[in-house]
This record gives C-alpha cells, structure tokens and sequence, in this order.
C-alpha cells in the first residue's frame, strides 16, 4: 500500500522525522514496547497497523479521532499471538471493531489452533467446495492427501496438490511448517480425520489457526475445508483435504 505513513505513540501523532528508515526490529519494539500504532494510508485505502497486549489504547484513540478522515476500506492489521487482518469498508466498521478489540484487550489465548465442524446448508461455501461436498469427489490438483501410519499412530502428508492452498502458501515440500506431524496444530486439525475413517462420510469445518509463514512471521489464517475417507482399495486408512481461505465462523475477538 502506497501513500502517507506516520506512527502514532502515547496519545499523538509523532513527527515526520521520527519514522524515517525504520528497521524490522525497531518497528517491533514500537509496537511490543512503545504501543505505537502505524497509519498508512493512500488512494487504495489505510492501513493501521498494532499489537493488542502493548499500552496502546491512548494511540488508538487518536486513530479512532482520525479515521473518518480515512481512505477507505481501511485495514485492520493487530497481533495476537499472530497476526490478525481484518478489512472494513466504513470509518464506522472501523471504529466499531477497535472499540471491540480494544473491550478485549486482556484475551490471552491458550490455544493457537481452532476447529469447529457444521452443516454447509446456510453457510457461504465457494463453488469447488459446494461440488466437492455434493459429489464427493476431489481433484488431486486442489487437494492434500493424508495417511495413517500405524506404528506412530499419527497421519503424515502423503501428497500435495500443486493447487492446493498448501501449496500455494508454502510450496510443495511435505516437510514445510503446515505439514510437519506432532506440533499442536497438527494434532488438532487432524482429530477429524479419524472421525471421517471411522463414520465413512465427508466432513465440513472452519479453522482458525495461527500459522508461521515461509517468511517467519505468524499469521492467523482462516480456512474451511472439505474431508473426504480415500477409498481403502486405493490406500487404506487415508483421507483428502481440500482448504480454501474463507470467512469463518468462529470468533476470538
């Protein structure tokens, strides 16, 4: 996003000269240490840019003050053990939801990996997924394969789809951060896999998750996803999982 950027600390908007040629690290510790908020904004809209548990709530004030004033949409970047992104389409939205973060400024969340399973009748499913819930049936190229391995008792990557949302985020590698069996968001995730074996049928769910990306930041990552049992002539004890990042259901803040 190009256009203006200032920084916002202790209540006020800092001068122009205080944030030329801000490091990676010195912009952490604004945002960790100072409570600093970043405002950029510019003809495609506005940024602002914070971390939830740093004494920031004079600094979002101001911005609230600001905002009307805003490019829009306006983008609402804060972190939570991970970084959230939210897009809102009036100063209006934008404030509201501030003030809601703002309400829950003392969420220490103990988990970083959400699941939830529903019914798709009612809820917004993108066309691949509404076929793929209606036919049973799933492309390799959009989906990942998951196998049961008896003597870990745990499901390792088997396949990736090159156009699968795997993929996309972080390559083809079975080895990758998403992939890697035994951390605590696998072991989440993979929970319905055994109820899919075990009943036969197709599973539908949202998650939430927070998420180390290839460049080392944690971000939380919405998805719904489709879970499909293999057929066991074609390898036993396995399941298709086809994720698109989506809306969800489920709300931490």
């Amino acid at each position: 996003m190009h256009g203006e950027r200032f920084w916002i600390a202790g209540g006020r908007k800092l001068p122009d000269s205080s944030i030329e040629n801000v490091l990676d690290e010195v912009e952490a510790e604004r945002f960790n240490h100072d409570g600093a908020v970043r405002v950029t904004t510019g003809p495609l809209g506005t940024e602002i840019k914070w971390s939830v548990f740093s004494p920031c709530f004079g600094s979002l004030y101001y911005a609230i003050e600001w905002l009307p004033l805003a490019s829009l949409p306006v983008v609402l970047r804060f972190y939570l053990s991970g970084w959230f992104e939210e897009t809102c389409f009036t100063a209006d939205h934008a404030i509201n939801r501030i003030e809601q973060i703002l309400a829950k400024s003392e969420l220490h969340l103990t988990r970083r990996t959400f699941v939830e399973e529903f019914d798709p009748n009612g809820k917004t499913l993108s066309p691949m997924l509404q076929k793929i819930w209606h036919d049973h049936t799933i492309s390799p190229e959009n989906s990942v394969d998951c196998v049961y391995e008896e003597q870990s008792r745990k499901f390792r990557v088997d396949r990736i789809g090159a156009q699968s949302t795997i993929a996309k985020l972080y390559g083809m590698s079975p080895v990758s951060y998403a992939c890697k069996s035994g951390n605590s968001y696998d072991e989440v995730v993979s929970e319905a896999y055994t109820h899919v074996l075990r009943s036969g049928k197709p599973r539908y769910d949202h998650v939430l998750a927070a998420l180390r990306m290839p460049d080392n930041v944690v971000r939380w990552v919405p998805y719904q996803r489709i879970v499909v049992p293999r057929p066991s002539s074609e390898k036993a004890m396995s399941v298709s999982v086809v994720a698109e990042i989506a809306k969800i259901d489920i709300n931490l803040i």
